[in-house]
This record gives C-alpha cells, structure tokens and sequence, in this order.
C-alpha cells in the first residue's frame, strides 16, 4: 500500500473521529439546552399554577368576604326590624325574653331582598302578611307523624285575642268582613310541591269577624264574597283540576240564597270556579253547557246561549261564541265585534283580543278592527296570560309585546304586528320582573331582555 494511500486513510478515520466527536457534543449541548428549557418551562408552569391558585383563592376569599358583608348587612337589618317590632308590639305582650310565649321572628326570602315575620303567641304561628281585614289568621301546626301532619286554623284580631270558638282546616281570611271556613279538608303533596286540598267530607261556610258561624258550615264548596255575594256548591265530588261537578248558586250574607244552586262548574278555570265572582253588579254563569250572564237578583240579563264565553273587563267587552262563529258583546247583550270568527283566547287585553280565523290567529281591538295578519299558529293562552300578570296596568302587552309561534318557531310582536324578537326560538317562557325571558333555542336554553339580546346562557 502507498504512503498516500495511507495518508489518506488516516485522514478519514480522523475526519470520522471528528465528526463523530463533534456530533456527540452538539447532541450534548442540545440535550443540555433542552434540560435547562424543560427546567425552565417547568419552573414558569409551576410559577403560572401558584400565581392561579394564589389568584383563584384571592377571589374566593374576597367573594367569601363579600357574601359575608352583605350576609351581615342583611342580618343587621333582620335584627333591626326585629326589635323594632318587639318595641311597636310590646303592648300585646310580646318580648325578647325566651321564656316569653309572646316571640317574633323575623326571616329573609331565600332569593329576595324582603323580609317576613312570624308572631308566635301560645304556640300559635301568626304571618304579618296574614293580616287582612283588620283580623289575623293564625296556624296551629299538628306533628301526627311523617304522613299525617296538619294545621288547624283560628282567626285573631289585631290584638291576637282569639274570637273563632272552634279550630278549623283553612286558613282563615278576611274580606268584606266575612271569612270562609271549613271543617273536614286535608292536604296532600302536590306533584310540584306544596299542599293540594283534599275533600274527605269536610263542608264549608262563613264566619264574621266576631267568630260567628254566620252561614252553616253545609256547603261542599264556597268562593269568597264579591260585591255582597259568595258562589256556593252542592254535590262536588272532589277537588283540583280535572275533578268538578255540582250545582252552584249564589248567598248574601246572611245565608240566604238569592240566586238557585243550579249553575255548572267552569271548567275552564285551574282552580275550582275561581270565575265565579261578581264585578260592577254581573256575573258570567254557566248551565247545560252554555253561557249568559245574571245581575245580582240572580235575573239573567244575557241570555245564557252562548257555547263559550269570557268575562267583561275594563273594555266592557266580552269575547263570546254562538253557533260556531266568535265576536263580542257588550254589557247589554248588543253585538259589537261581528260573530265571524272561529274562535278566540282570553279576553279583551288593553283593548286587543286575539281571534281565530281558519285555523291561524290574529289580533283585533276593541272597535273590531284587526291590526294584525291572521298568520299565527298559537299563542298559548296561560303564556299569554302570564305577560300580563307582572305589568302595573292589568291586562297590557308587557312591553307592549307578546309571544305568538308562526311556522313552528316562537318570537315577539308589539300592538300593531311587528315583529320585534325574530321567530327562531323552539320555546318560549314569559318575561319576569327581572325583565328577561327564558327560552330554548334547538337544544341551547338562555335568557333574552325585551329586545330579544342574550343577556346570559
């Protein structure tokens, strides 16, 4: 072999040794570089975690603070209320003292910013907001075991002196000077919570503020007094939606019975005849199916013809239907909206009413003139009525809008037809005082304000 040969031999094998060698530091110092960036970034994550935890905890303990304050604040102003009450009704013999059997205590709505109380007198529990025609109604509260408890009800006067002789099974509220009572009644649980009455013999009838039996306790039924007079019923056989019957008539108070027990239930109402009340000196009844009107003689003064129909309101106007067709009448029994409609839901609200028209609907108002498309395909009648429940003036749009649901899909008009909240909502639930309404949007549920902006999800 060559000197040159092995010259360059050598060369190569040194050119390899190098390259091998450099390769191995770079390796190195790239592992070395990689090692101290890892340590790096772990030491920055860990940095980043504390200064969250620290950050998270911060705002935990200043929201722990805040709900503390306003939880002081609020008993403070529970505490304050209290002894204010002690002092305005110590005359009654009430006291701080816990041996007293005079007590007031003072509790917060769980999610409101307002305050009851409970007057405790000889184990008698007495709500402020139970105070109502100058008498009290008090509840006696029965421990008969976890399927069995009970109140029984006294009624008091302003001063809690007791005047009912006898303990009864409703609670006991005053108006136009009579309360009425009932002895027999027992609650069950409501599939939605709280006590639904039960009929298991029990009979009703009046007291007045003296604690008189004024009106036997004989009835099966009665409504309060409206106008002098109270709706009562014979032969129900129970009580709560969907279970009705009996007779109804009408009793002054006195007991005697001015208009014949021989009108129907209404069964269009959710509670028992709740309709069933006098107002400006009429009445809408119900017998054989149809509908009319009687003054407070018990005299029909609108014939009783009418296959459904809704009571007057401030309008003057009653939506009703006769033969198949729908329009309006007034007080004195004159057609003032033509019977050419199909139908129709609620009655007059701030002067607009929504009729039916070949299966779709529409809005007229109180002079019959439709300033709306019939092009609706629902508005709910509780939704719609829900809308007006929270506004100042009965019966108005809030907002002036409603809901109505067109080609399947939920939104919002005002008086005139415009639409305002676009229909794309798959349900809808009514505006609230906080001034949002809940609604679904396919399967994502959030809450609008009145301009149809989310306002959270």
């Amino acid at each position: 072999m060559s000197i040159k040969k092995i010259i360059f031999i050598v060369l190569l094998i040194l050119l390899v040794v190098v390259f091998v060698v450099k390769e191995y530091q770079y390796n190195n110092a790239n592992r070395a570089n990689f090692d101290d960036e890892h340590q790096i970034y772990e030491k920055n994550r860990e940095q980043r975690e504390n200064a969250q935890k620290k950050s998270e905890e911060k705002e935990q303990k200043k929201q722990s603070e805040e709900y503390e304050r306003k939880w002081k604040e609020k008993e403070k102003i529970r505490v304050e209320k209290e002894t204010k009450l002690y002092k305005e009704y110590a005359k009654y013999g009430f006291s701080d003292d816990e041996s007293s059997e005079h007590k007031i205590r003072v509790y917060k709505y769980a999610y409101k910013e307002e305050y009851y109380t409970y007057f405790y007198v000889n184990k008698i529990e007495y709500r402020e907001q139970d105070f109502f025609d100058g008498m009290r109604s008090g509840s006696i509260y029965l421990n008969n075991g976890a399927n069995n408890n009970q109140y029984k009800y006294v009624a008091a006067d302003e001063s809690f002196d007791i005047v009912t002789e006898r303990e009864y099974d409703w609670p006991i509220f005053f108006s136009e000077g009579m309360a009425r009572v009932n002895i027999g009644l027992r609650f069950s649980e409501g599939d939605g919570g709280g006590l639904i009455p039960i009929k298991v013999g029990g009979k009703w009838g009046f007291i007045d503020k003296s604690g008189k039996e004024v009106i036997l306790l004989k009835y099966d039924w009665v409504n309060n007094f409206s106008e002098g007079l109270a709706a009562v019923a014979f032969d129900l056989s129970g009580y709560g939606r969907g279970i009705h019957g009996g007779k109804w008539g009408f009793v002054n108070k006195t007991g005697d019975i001015v208009a014949s027990l021989i009108y129907d239930n209404d069964d269009s109402s959710y509670y028992i005849n709740s309709t069933y009340y006098f107002k400006d000196g009429i009445v809408r009844v119900q017998k054989g199916g149809l509908w009319g009107w009687i003054d407070k003689s018990g005299r029909e003064i609108i014939p009783i013809i009418y296959s459904n129909a809704k009571p007057f309101n401030d309008e003057e106007l009653a939506p009703v239907e006769l033969n198949g067709k729908s329009g309006a009448i007034n007080r004195s029994g004159e057609i003032v909206i033509p019977l050419i409609y199909d139908g129709f839901l609620t009655s007059f609200k701030d002067g607009y009413i929504a009729f039916k028209k070949r299966d779709k609907y529409g809005f007229v108002d109180k002079n019959g003139r439709e300033v709306t498309p019939f092009i609706y395909d629902d508005l709910d009648e509780e939704n719609l009525d829900n809308f007006f429940r929270f506004d100042e003036k009965p019966y108005s749009f809030y907002y002036g809008l409603v809901s109505v649901r067109k080609d399947g899909k939920w939104g919002a008009i005002d008086k005139t037809g415009v639409e305002v909240i676009p229909f794309i909502y798959d349900d809808w639930f009514v505006f609230g005082k906080d001034d949002t309404a809940f609604v679904r949007l396919n399967s994502k549920h959030m809450y609008i304000n009145k301009n149809g902006n989310v306002v959270s999800e």
